[in-house]
């Protein structure tokens, strides 16, 4: 019988929620970034990154470790992410929004980049200097990323191309 609390159900159930994850979250970005209303797509992410951040805390272990800290927060993202969209994202709270979208893309990417240094062998004999390197580097571009996000996203300005143009002289010629 297929359970989802068993070891090898629970890793491909996290595992397949964590990978569609890392697959839509460039797109949802990409939205924020074209300060685009949250669609279907971003619905549909962030009940994934739940599902992900959620079975996480369900592996069996003696001690909190990276993948729980990164749950955690991805929990906390999530939640601020739902609140600031039930809210209309008007103001500041399309800017919590945007913040933690990224933040659970960041914490999945966090948690995809330690895996592959434990799984690959040849990564896994770099040592934990490449991986704290290759972390830096990846928190690095999510917090230009981040703040790119949060300037970019105002979904109550239409997100739209304007049909007011502005011609020689400041003089505006609507089409």
């Amino acid at each position: 019988m297929f359970a989802i609390h068993s070891s090898p159900a629970l890793a491909a159930f996290h595992t397949a929620a964590s990978l569609i994850g890392l697959a839509l979250g460039p797109f949802v970005l990409r939205d924020l970034l074209a300060s685009r209303q949250p669609a279907r797509l971003a619905a549909l992410y962030l009940a994934i990154m739940a599902a992900a951040s959620l079975s996480a805390f369900f592996f069996p272990s003696r001690h909190i470790g990276v993948g729980h800290v990164s749950a955690a927060i991805s929990v906390a993202a999530f939640v601020a992410a739902i609140a600031a969209w039930a809210l209309r994202l008007a103001g500041a709270r399309a800017s919590a929004y945007a913040f933690a979208v990224t933040i659970l893309l960041y914490c999945d990417v966090l948690i995809a980049v330690f895996m592959l240094f434990v799984r690959v062998p040849f990564l896994h004999q770099a040592g934990p200097a490449w991986v704290g390197g290759i972390q830096l580097l990846v928190l690095t571009i999510f917090v230009a990323l981040g703040r790119r996000c949060v300037a970019s996203f105002h979904p109550e300005s239409g997100g739209g191309p304007s049909l007011v143009t502005v011609g020689h002289g400041g003089a505006h010629a609507g089409l």
